[in-house]
Order: C-alpha cells, then sequence, then structure tokens
C-alpha cells in the first residue's frame, strides 16, 4: 500500500561512554529536495517495514503486541506517557519536532539498548495517520559518523536490510485502526526476542507458543501435566489442565529414529494424532484426507507431488 511521509526524524544513539541521545535532522515533507538521501532511504525500510506479515503465526519475526499499563502512566519529567506521546504525534503532520526528541530519547532508557540511527516518521497510510520507528546499526559496531555523514551518505552508513522495526498503531489488512495495538518487527527473532525492542513503548512480551513452552516447562514438577502423564488415556485431561498459551508449541515424537513435528494440542486431542502400541512396537498414526507424498525442489521454489494417483492403501489392522 502506497504511504506518505510527512514528517522524519534522524537521531543518533550512543550507549558509550554515556547514554546520549541526538537529533540528526527533522526533515518535513516541504523539505524533500534537499534531503533526497536520507528521506530516500527511509522511504525504502519504512516499506519493508509495512510489507511484512504481521498476520501469521509462522513467524517469530514480526509480531503484534499489546500496551502494558505502564504505557498509560507517565514517564518523564514532562508527564509524558507512551500512549499520550504517541497520540499527540499521530493527532499533527507537523510541528512534532519536540514530540519526535522525547520519544527518541526514552530508547536508550531500555535494556541492552545498541547504538546506531534512530528513525522516526510520521506517515500517512490508506488515509490513516501512522508512526513508523526503525532502529539501523551501523556498518561497523565500532563506527561512529558524523551528522553530514549521515545526511550525504545514510546509505552507506548504515546496514542496508532491515533489522528492527514498530508501527503504530496497528493497522489490520481489512484495514481497522487498533491504537491498543503496535506491529514490531525484529530480524531473526528466536525464543532470544530482544527484551528492550518491546520494552521502549511498554508493551507486552507476546510470547510463542514455543517460547511459552520453553519458559514454563519445569521437569521437577510433579504437579505438571506434562511431567506427571503417564498414559495416552490422560492426554485429554492433560490438554485441559495446561494453559492455552501453550497449546500451539510444537513437539517432536520421536520413534525408530524418525522424526516429526505436532503441535501439542493436536498431540493431546487425539483426533489426528494418535500415539499407540502394537505387537511389534509402538507407532504414530496420523489420520486426516488422503495423504501426500511430496519433496521440495529448491530450484522452482516450490513442493513437487509424488504418485499423485495413489489411491489404495494398507489396512490399519496390520500394526496391531
Amino acid at each position: 500500500m502506497p504511504f506518505t511521509v510527512n514528517e522524519l526524524g534522524i537521531f543518533h544513539c550512543k550507549t558509550e561512554p554515556q547514554p546520549e541521545t541526538t537529533p540528526v535532522q527533522i526533515i518535513r515533507n516541504t523539505d524533500r529536495d534537499e534531503y533526497d538521501t536520507p528521506i530516500s532511504v527511509a522511504r525504502g525500510l519504512i516499506g519493508k517495514l509495512i510489507g511484512k506479515d504481521f498476520v501469521s503465526d509462522s513467524t517469530k519475526s514480526a509480531r503484534v503486541h499489546d500496551f502494558t499499563e505502564q504505557a498509560e502512566e507517565s514517564r518523564d519529567k514532562d508527564a509524558n506517557t507512551t500512549l499520550g506521546l504517541l497520540e499527540s504525534i499521530l493527532a499533527r503532520e507537523t510541528e512534532i519536532s519536540d514530540d519526535l526528541r522525547t520519544l527518541a530519547s526514552w530508547y536508550l532508557q531500555t535494556d541492552y539498548a545498541q547504538s546506531g540511527l534512530l528513525i522516526l516518521a510520521h506517515i500517512s497510510r490508506g488515509g490513516n495517520p501512522q508512526i513508523a520507528i526503525i532502529k539501523a546499526p551501523f556498518v561497523d559496531d565500532a563506527y561512529e559518523p558524523d551528522d553530514q555523514e549521515v545526511l550525504t551518505e545514510m546509505d552507506e552508513v548504515i546496514k542496508g536490510n532491515l533489522k528492527k522495526g514498530i508501527l503504530y498503531p496497528r493497522i489490520t489488512p481489512a484495514g481497522e485502526v487498533r491504537k491498543d495495538q503496535a506491529c514490531v518487527y525484529q530480524a531473526q527473532s528466536s525464543q532470544r526476542y530482544p527484551k528492550h525492542w518491546f520494552q521502549y513503548l511498554f508493551l507486552d512480551p507476546s510470547k510463542t507458543a514455543d517460547e511459552a513452552l520453553v519458559e514454563e516447562f519445569d521437569a521437577e514438577d510433579e504437579d505438571d501435566p506434562l511431567v506427571s502423564t503417564t498414559s495416552t488415556e490422560e492426554f485429554e485431561t492433560a490438554l485441559d489442565e495446561i494453559p492455552n498459551d501453550l497449546h500451539g508449541a510444537k513437539v517432536t515424537l520421536e520413534i525408530a529414529n524418525k522424526e516429526v513435528k505436532v503441535e501439542l494440542e493436536e498431540l493431546l486431542e487425539k483426533e489426528s494424532v494418535h500415539l499407540v502400541e502394537g505387537n511389534e512396537g509402538y507407532h504414530l498414526v496420523l489420520s486426516g484426507e488422503r495423504p501426500k507424498i511430496k519433496f521440495y525442489d529448491a530450484p522452482e521454489g516450490r513442493y513437487r507431488e509424488l504418485m499423485s494417483e495413489l489411491s489404495e492403501f494398507d489396512d490399519i489392522e496390520i500394526i496391531r
């Protein structure tokens, strides 16, 4: 979706020797010709951020976060709140320099903040105002360019790929504006999802089910059904007792040195995934529609199916 950059703030964040945030330039829409390079670079990064998939659960890098109660509490001497300041910036397209400076200064208050450029932009998208925040690391951790280099060679002083970004408010694919949520992107995110990036705006961590399982599973807790269950007959009871945020966690089933990944909920429901015991040992049975046998063709970038006409199968009785 096309977007317009109404006002752009570029800030230099330094963590050493003392945390310091200094404005490099506040660029208004009317200054477009004078600052073509930084505007072009910022637009490219913002466009990549907008293009990220914040809907699918399949990626850990792009997530939707709710705000915590702290977002409505005062956080500086001027009694600014996180949501209050964001709303103040949203409400205006210009004359937001002071608010951008305040918003930028909060970044270095977080744990594990990193040096680099912080790009804050007031944009218009589909008729709705939105704030885009980009954290751009320099090409080298030890490199500290001066302001003139940033403005004239911005495409060379920072790492070109999008690393970190926030969009507020969230605008859903249907066009709904959600001011109670923000979209956060962190490249190569994993279970070490950087806390400082959502601490910046007091956002809820929004853990994935896999991360929740890692944090919450305690092998020493004998009251945990994921520890104490001894029979597949108890699976449904276990499902009722474990927290909902664990249901989608991926677990690996291993039989005869073969591994299959399924969701924890699928295993415990016993509707499409079954663990059974027969005369010849243990078996994993996957139930559902006609199975497909396929392989990934890397050169073509797609899966290709083998034996697509397969229509007759062994009876399940033979594994008992």
